[in-house]
């Protein structure tokens, strides 16, 4: 099992995720950073056009999923 964080990333920007969360396979950890780039979609937050950075527990980035603008269909 390995922990996985999926920090918010937009222009200078960045909110870490200090808590992360265990999945046994890395595409696991994939699917959760694409859901939550879903979620932010619609996010009055505004990470419309960001991307999510879902990064190991040595801080490698593994994945960097774009967040859609709001006006993307899903």
């Amino acid at each position: 099992m390995t922990r996985y964080f999926f920090d918010l990333v937009k222009e200078r920007v960045t909110a870490h995720d200090y808590q992360g969360k265990v999945f046994q396979l890395p595409e696991q950890a994939h699917r959760q950073g694409e859901l939550i780039a879903i979620d932010l979609q619609f996010a009055s937050e505004g990470w419309a056009g960001g991307q999510v950075s879902v990064r190991d527990a040595h801080g490698r980035e593994l994945y960097a999923i774009p967040v859609p603008g709001e006006d993307a269909t899903a």
